[in-house]
């Protein structure tokens, strides 16, 4: 702490208002400045000419800014990094994650064999930074649900990039990692939404809803207990266990859960407007009744009463009703 107070105030004081940091100054994780390779060997049995070694260090400096680009900062020490990180206005550091999150898209449609978004003339270059970093899909879905987020500006892509890396994560078995991804997706701000639009998500409702049933198999499919809520930053049911996240998503389709307990519950639409779904939701609807169902067995609740049998047995109904629907 020491050593960030004294090196931001220096800092502040030598860039003053010229402290713009052009360049690839977030994250600090690609770093650069005063990368020196020089070593002395104290067991030397020759004498050391510390001139000559000044001059061989500040030659290579001169090359090294010589062939950077203009503007291009890079740190070897990630203390100095976070240093100057911090130093740089909340407004700029947005505009450099969506600058950022924007590159790093056209590298994804260049992976996946698409045209570029932004930077349409530039695809060799771009081609040419996948190939050498030699970054995969998920290292892309990764770093752009990351600067999205930061970027303030990007919440659609935010959300859709954070679902893709909690699968990614899901599928390499990192699950307290794809956990961050889906409550970061549940947590970011939602849009208004008012009762004649049940039945007719937005994609940032679709989005939510999507997190809702991944963090629900996360911690059903693979017994992983729910990290507990910040209260500051996260609203219920985050934090509990899936039946409370399924019934919430659930809600958000237009479904009763206390309707689904009903003896004629295989007699026609259990979600407001079911009739006027598209495909998507009607997948979302079918994927997240299963889910409740299948928790509801192997939790037990299921045969704690015949009132909860018959939930039970509603939800795969249902959920087989629809999935028939879909496929017709």
């Amino acid at each position: 702490d020491d050593f960030r107070s004294v090196a931001g105030d220096d800092l502040r004081s030598i860039a003053g208002d010229r402290m713009s940091c052009r360049g690839s100054v977030v994250g600090g994780d690609s770093s650069d400045v005063g990368s020196t390779e020089t070593r002395l060997r104290s067991d030397s049995a020759e004498p050391v000419d510390h001139e000559d070694l000044l001059e061989k260090f500040r030659a290579s400096e001169r090359a090294k800014r010589n062939r950077r680009p203009a503007g291009l900062y890079r740190f070897r020490n990630q203390q100095i990094a976070e240093v100057i990180y911090g130093v740089v206005p909340d407004e700029q550091k947005r505009e450099y994650h969506r600058r950022i999150a924007e590159f790093f898209e056209d590298c994804l449609c260049v992976l996946e064999g698409r045209e570029c978004i932004t930077h349409t003339d530039e695809r060799r270059a771009i081609d040419t930074v996948v190939a050498a970093l030699k970054l995969t899909t998920k290292d892309l879905h990764l770093l752009l649900a990351d600067h999205s987020t930061k970027s303030r500006s990007l919440d659609g892509k935010a959300k859709e990039y954070s679902l893709l890396a909690a699968r990614d994560a899901t599928a390499l078995g990192l699950y307290r990692e794809a956990e961050q991804h889906y409550r970061r997706v549940v947590s970011m701000e939602q849009p208004s939404f008012v009762e004649e639009e049940v039945g007719k998500l937005s994609l940032a409702k679709a989005a939510r809803l999507s997190a809702f049933l991944g963090l629900a198999e996360l911690y059903a499919r693979f017994e992983l207990a729910p990290r507990p809520r910040d209260v500051d930053r996260e609203q219920a049911p985050l934090g509990e266990g899936p039946i409370p996240l399924l019934t919430r998503g659930l809600e958000m389709l237009g479904v009763d859960s206390d309707e689904l307990a009903e003896a004629d519950f295989s007699a026609g639409c259990i979600a407001k407007n079911e009739t006027e779904l598209p495909n998507e939701e009607l997948d979302l609807l079918a994927r997240a009744l299963n889910q409740l169902g299948w928790c509801l067995m192997r939790s037990g609740v299921a045969l704690e009463s015949r009132r909860r049998c018959r939930l039970t047995e509603g939800c795969f109904a249902h959920a087989v009703r629809i999935a028939k629907k879909r496929n017709d």
